[in-house]
């Protein structure tokens, strides 16, 4: 896990610069051979059939987005109107979690009153997480009653992080997953809509960002469609839309320009990594799981 991390830094201090067609031609192609042996890898961990069609919904939804170039004033705009935001987490991705943090950051200081909803410690655990923003635990003393090695599957070096913006920048955190007994993705998503509504009924005034895996955030009965009923000052932010990061790079020959994408009124791209490296990412992890070193795994 450390290779990783490091391997994730070094991505992100590749400073932003012009890019040719060829260039990203070699990328995508690249990438193709990345998410090959990532298919691979992932064949040893079978989904559910209701997981598999919950994927393709999502992969559906963000590859029919067509990208254009959005200003960070507007970007922030976008936000500043915003009642509920979908944050897309990729799980495996230090640079998603880094983008949460800076989202809290910057809506705690423009915004009177932010709610932070999360996936990752469940629900039961609400007056620990409590405990801890109001000083009487430590981070480590967290870790270990909310059962974090055994109830989340990736990196506690990453996601607490996100439970430290939110206590620097006093901001109130709510549990709504039950980790302790999942059920399906579809079941999952109305439960969540059911406890957002709670919190906006009780915080009536307060900003709610709501960071779930990625996969929840955008397609038929997922989140971002869920809360449209509840509020139409939605939006969701996602890092993961090949199809968009694609189209806009070869539209703007410039890496500068990717770090924000309107893909939709209320859908916008926040630039984590490319998606070679996103794709890097998840294969580090599974060859991780394995146990496989991260040289002796190739996609025939």
């Amino acid at each position: 896990m450390k290779n990783i991390l490091l391997f994730i830094l070094c991505v992100s201090l590749v400073p932003a610069q012009k890019v040719s067609l060829d260039q990203i031609q070699r990328d995508q192609n690249y990438t193709n051979g990345i998410h090959c042996e990532l298919e691979e890898l992932k064949a040893h961990f079978p989904a559910s059939e209701s997981f598999n069609v919950y994927e393709a919904e999502f992969l559906k939804t963000v590859g029919k987005l067509t990208p254009s170039n959005l200003s960070k004033n507007d970007f922030d705009l976008k936000l500043k109107n915003a009642k509920i935001i979908v944050m897309a987490d990729n799980h495996v991705s230090y640079g998603s979690q880094s983008n949460t943090i800076r989202l809290i950051e910057d809506l705690s200081k423009n915004q009177q009153e932010l709610s932070l909803v999360i996936e990752w410690i469940d629900r039961s655990y609400q007056s620990v997480v409590n405990q801890y923003l109001i000083d009487q635990l430590s981070l480590e003393e967290l870790k270990e009653k909310v059962q974090f090695d055994q109830l989340w599957a990736f990196s506690w070096d990453s996601y607490k992080r996100v439970l430290e913006a939110a206590k620097v920048n006093k901001v109130a955190v709510y549990l709504v997953e039950n980790l302790k007994d999942t059920k399906d993705l579809i079941s999952r998503d109305q439960s969540i809509f059911d406890a957002v509504a709670k919190i906006k009924q009780k915080a009536e005034n307060s900003k709610i960002l709501v960071v779930y895996g990625t996969y929840h955030s955008l397609g038929k009965n997922h989140l971002l469609e869920r809360f449209r009923a509840l509020s139409k000052e939605s939006v969701a932010i996602v890092s993961q839309a090949q199809n968009a990061y694609w189209a806009a790079l070869k539209s703007n020959l410039d890496t500068d320009k990717m770090k924000y994408l309107s893909l939709s009124d209320d859908v916008i791209y926040l630039h984590d990594a490319v998606p070679f490296v996103q794709f890097e990412q998840e294969r580090f992890y599974y060859l991780d799981l394995l146990g496989f070193e991260e040289d002796e795994y190739f996609c025939e």
